[in-house]
């Protein structure tokens, strides 16, 4: 039997469930008699309920606050005076009020804490709802990123964003280790006891900041954030509207939730140190809850592509890279990512693969066909490549015979009923596959409809690249023609609108508009291949200077750059010494394993795709601006990773000087080098002096390799 204890942590507002909680609570768990509780109970004598019922079990484990409502100062105030009922119990659990949970959870959870791979976890995510009585949702593991928000309240000479945690789903995988994670929710954590000691709760901050404070709170006193390999526990989705007594908007006065709201989010940009202030009550004891200075904040948008001083995320939030280092990511997983998966395959199990695609019947494509057979006969088209070829056979109707058609579909069960509907048409060949990471041949035309609407910007670049390399002619892709693309900050398997013309994406004007539904302003739209720029997040680039007068062409996209520089904080790496600095070295699986890091090395490194079977990668760290190291073997690759606006690193070796920007592969090819790299600093980045290399080395680093 274990003897180690949990304290549970509630901060409860009238809530007619927090009873049904702790009966739950301690009925599911595998050794009740360890479990303790403390409530922040603000009350109102008139309610006909409390937070305990009288026959509970254990009632000496159960420490309460009681507090009246009409006192009360909000839920991280509240969270605070729970806090305080801890007696030095081991772990400790955040919850809401209102849960339902799973057997053993106790048990479980201390277990999954301990299989996180750093010593420093604490465990979060968003729990699965359920419905009252006691439906519970069961729903596949989830990772939380930042997202950004417009704020409820503009403050002048403020930021206007607001910052939350958003979950994705992933998809339900074997037996694996907890993903890394970038944000606390407060509706369930669990943590070592020394947690809570050592980064308290800010009683001043108030709901709209309180999960991304803590967060990162959390990561920059040196914790990691993962995410549970299964919910364990479910949330009370929607209740019943006369019970409402929980609603605390309702019983307190407007200009009261005003100011909270207003100190909330100035002592927020205080503690980021963007902006301070003057007033007593924005600062009050916010040296007892800084930040903390294991790590920096730059390291945390490096990690998580959410910058808050310049009021943007990126893709790399959005697609939680992340947590792509684990081998059991998606990104990584012979399943497709569970975003784009899980639209299309509800979309086919929805119809029973009987019904047609909605937007793909005949009725839906009238316009379209004739315009695709005119295309066909002016193009000279005679293959075909039709991307996300769905349930429908709109495209391989009468009229619209190639030489050569090849479909390609997520699902297999989809792709099994084209090959047996079609298998006497040997012009037709069926491929089920991935086409985000996949190539096919050439072809006269890629044909992409109602696909890019639901695929990631990130993922909708990577994909362009692949087309482009492909030698195939042209490209025929749904297009909105009127659309800014504002709303496509959006994970895969979201749909949005997409007008490929507009940033990011910057594709030419069409060589024609076929008609797709046009009273919606879609069209499929028709570009040669060739004439495709490459495409990057231009707004996300680093500047770099080939020297102090030119401005040398960017090699890597601030995204890829950063998240190279982040892999110490990835957690799935092996520690290696090369003399004074940080060192990380990647296992060659790892990389292969991951889809995101294979395609940034293979960029950068034309041959390293073909070499990284036998070549190993290390990130080294460094904080001086002068570094020399010695004795490396065989034929090394140096990748130069700076932080923002640090222009350029000199490289010098066997008395040869080179001004290398930021994310250029040197191969040095030589043996028993010594290489001397003098950092470039200017004004703007004297503040950030923490930078990395890459080196790629064809043999093991040995011990006898020097940083001076």
């Amino acid at each position: 039997m274990s003897d180690e204890t949990i304290f549970v942590l509630i901060a409860s507002y009238r809530d007619s469930q927090c009873s049904t909680t702790i009966r739950d609570l301690y009925d599911k768990a595998r050794w009740p008699q360890n479990i303790y509780i403390g409530i922040c109970w603000q009350f109102s004598p008139s309610d006909p309920f409390d937070c305990v019922d009288l026959d509970q079990i254990y009632m000496d484990h159960i420490r309460i606050d009681r507090v009246p409502f009409q006192e009360s100062h909000g839920v991280c105030w509240a969270r605070r005076r729970a806090s305080l009922l801890n007696r030095g119990e081991d772990y400790t659990l955040f919850i809401d009020s209102h849960m339902l949970f799973e057997k053993h959870w106790d048990e479980i959870l201390i277990s999954e804490l301990k299989r996180c791979p750093s010593k420093r976890a604490v465990l979060s995510a968003y729990p699965p709802p359920f419905i009252l009585p006691d439906i519970k949702t069961y729903r596949a593991p989830q990772i939380n990123f930042v997202a950004r928000l417009e704020n409820s309240i503009v403050l002048q000479g403020y930021p206007t964003e607001r910052w939350r945690g958003k979950a994705r789903w992933l998809v339900d995988l074997p037996e694996y280790e907890p993903l890394h994670g970038a944000v606390f929710a407060a509706g369930f954590c669990f943590m070592p006891t020394e947690t809570l000691h050592e980064v308290p709760y800010d009683p001043y901050i108030d709901w709209e900041e309180e999960e991304v404070s803590y967060s990162l709170r959390l990561w920059l006193h040196g914790w990691d954030i993962y995410c549970c390999t299964k919910q364990y526990m479910h949330h009370l989705g929607t209740r019943d509207k006369k019970d409402s007594a929980h609603n605390f908007r309702r019983f307190t006065k407007a200009d009261e939730l005003y100011h909270r709201a207003v100190i909330s989010k100035k002592r927020f940009y205080a503690l980021l140190g963007i902006k301070t202030s003057d007033d007593p009550e924005v600062m009050k004891d916010l040296e007892r809850y800084d930040l903390g200075h294991a790590r920096s904040l730059r390291r945390y948008s490096a990690l998580t592509g959410a910058y808050f001083s310049e009021g943007r995320v990126s893709v790399r939030s959005r697609g939680v890279w992340y947590a792509s280092m684990n081998a059991a990511h998606p990104a990584n997983s012979e399943k497709v990512n569970e975003g784009l998966m899980a639209v299309m395959r509800k979309s086919y199990e929805d119809r029973k693969g009987v019904t047609l695609d909605s937007g793909s019947t005949m009725y839906a494509t009238k316009q379209l066909r004739p315009a695709i057979v005119d295309f066909y006969k002016e193009y000279n088209i005679s293959s075909v490549l039709d991307l996300g070829c769905g349930v429908s056979d709109w495209l391989i109707q009468k009229g619209l015979e190639v030489e050569h058609y090849v479909g390609v579909d997520f699902i297999p069960e989809l792709i099994e009923m084209k090959r047996k509907r079609h298998e006497n048409k040997a012009w037709l060949q069926w491929i089920c596959s991935d086409f985000r990471y996949e190539q096919y041949g050439s072809f006269d035309v890629i044909i992409i409809r109602d696909c890019l609407t639901q695929m990631s910007v990130f993922d909708t670049i990577l994909a362009c690249e692949l087309w482009k390399a492909s030698g195939s002619r042209y490209l025929l892709a749904s297009h909105y023609e009127t659309n800014s693309n504002r709303e496509l900050d959006l994970p895969s398997g979201t749909w949005a609108k997409i007008n490929l013309t507009k940033p990011p994406f910057h594709f030419p004007k069409p060589l024609a508009l076929l008609p797709d539904q046009v009273e919606h302003g879609k069209y499929l739209a028709l570009w040669k291949m060739d004439e495709i720029p490459d495409i990057s997040l231009d707004q996300y680039s680093v500047p770099v200077l080939e020297s102090r007068a030119t401005l040398a062409m960017k090699t890597l996209p601030e995204d890829e750059f950063e998240f190279l520089y982040s892999l110490r904080d990835v957690g799935c790496f092996k520690e290696t010494h090369l003399g004074g600095d940080e060192s990380i070295q990647y296992d060659m699986d790892v990389i292969r394993q991951n889809t995101i890091l294979r395609r940034i090395l293979a960029k950068i490194c034309d041959n390293f795709r073909e070499r990284m079977t036998q070549y190993e990668l290390h990130i080294v760290y460094f904080t001086q601006n002068t570094v020399s190291i010695a004795h490396l073997k065989s034929s090394t690759i140096l990748i130069p990773l700076l932080p923002p606006l640090m222009p350029s690193l000199k490289l010098r070796w066997h008395d040869e000087t080179a001004i290398i920007p930021n994310g250029k592969p040197i191969d040095l090819g030589q043996d028993d080098m010594e290489l001397h790299l003098d950092l470039e600093q200017d004004e703007t980045s004297a503040q950030s002096p923490e930078w990395a290399v890459a080196l790629i080395c064809g043999e093991p680093i040995s011990r006898n390799v020097k940083i001076m």
